[in-house]
């Protein structure tokens, strides 16, 4: 019988063993693309940046960190951050040329406009600045589990397979920019250059045994090349072209 875990202070460590101790997850590979870019001199974006952040490390190595996010409340419960500002990533409350690195976690799968969004980014970004995303693989069967049934149903998994203590926000989901291919696509009609794009793992159920054997099993599986868009998540790094 596996122990009751109620608080997420109490998530176990990694067990020995364990495969995504043999791998990069998805936030070892987003912060591997981000820590580089940090120095005292740059300006930072948080882009959803929620009732949590990411990235709120690096808010005093930094000249200038914003957290920004569509929901007031979801501001209000962030304690990580410096400074917020209420917007909306279609349009950006920011002047052309504002920032060095627009960083974005679990947000651009609820834009219906990427298009809209990735011209925005471009704006507000100084030349040779960059975008680094994480998001859901549109691919993996939880987010094609999403897409195709309605909220109630998925509040319903949610409250069947994770704790109480996991608070999970849902907004409607479209994921029109989850995919390597169309994230591509996007970005470089925009006007930006690739640095890097890799779909990642995530231990994502550390707080069940059962259910972490199981995963472990899923990201052997999906290692395999032709697999790797069946992973949960995909992390993406772009640069606004120099002038």
């Amino acid at each position: 019988m596996e122990a009751k875990i109620d608080s997420l202070d109490k998530l176990p460590p990694l067990p020995e063993g364990c495969f995504y101790r043999k791998i990069k997850t998805t936030l070892e590979v987003y912060d591997g693309e981000i820590a580089p870019l940090i120095d005292e001199n740059k300006a930072l974006l948080d882009a959803g940046c929620g009732k949590k952040s990411l990235v709120a490390q690096y808010s005093d190595r930094v000249k200038l960190s914003v957290g920004m996010d569509v929901v007031l409340e979801a501001i209000k419960k962030n304690e990580t951050r410096r400074d917020y500002v209420l917007g909306d990533a279609s349009r950006l409350p920011f002047a052309e040329n504002t920032f060095d690195i627009v960083a974005s976690q679990w947000m651009v799968e609820h834009i219906p406009n990427p298009e809209i969004v990735a011209a925005e980014v471009y704006r507000v970004l100084k030349p040779g600045g960059s975008l680094v995303v994480a998001t859901n693989s549109f691919y993996h069967p939880m987010m094609l589990f999403s897409w195709v049934f309605p909220a109630r149903m998925r509040d319903w998994l949610k409250k069947v397979l994770l704790p109480s203590f996991i608070e999970e926000d849902t907004f409607p989901t479209y994921y029109r920019f989850n995919g390597l291919g169309r994230i591509h696509k996007t970005m470089t009609a925009a006007g930006f250059e690739k640095r890097f794009a890799a779909y990642t793992g995530c231990p994502f159920f550390l707080f069940s045994r059962t259910l972490l054997k199981l995963s472990e099993i899923y990201e052997r599986i999906t290692q395999w090349a032709p697999l790797r868009p069946l992973k949960m998540h995909v992390v993406v790094h772009y640069v606004k072209k120099p002038d």
